[in-house]
């Protein structure tokens, strides 16, 4: 049985560019938010986390490169915000959009 563990006030994490990597070797983007039902003892529910990179995507269900596997639940205001302004036309059914090389 898949074990999905929920993540509350998150948002994307875009790390910096590294102008001496290849595009296929820089870094991919990650979630952060408040985990709930981690099966790690040292992230108790309401714990501030930042996800391995995002790895795929359906709907509300993300998988990252741990292996773990995230729904997404209530997103934080100032990403929410940020997204109104610079993303307009954003899905809040499918939020993640992972490019596959």
């Amino acid at each position: 049985m898949l074990m999905v563990i929920r993540l509350e006030q998150w948002s994307i994490k875009s790390p910096a560019l590294d102008p001496w990597l290849a595009p296929e070797d820089q870094p991919r983007i990650r979630l952060a938010g408040l985990v709930y039902g981690h099966p790690k003892p040292e992230f108790e529910d309401g714990h501030e986390i930042v996800t391995s990179e995002i790895v795929s995507a359906a709907g509300k269900i993300v998988e990252v490169a741990s292996g773990h596997t995230y729904e997404l639940g209530e997103i934080a205001p100032a990403y929410r915000e940020w997204l109104r302004q610079y993303r307009p036309n954003w899905d809040e059914n499918n939020p993640i959009t992972v490019i596959k090389e």
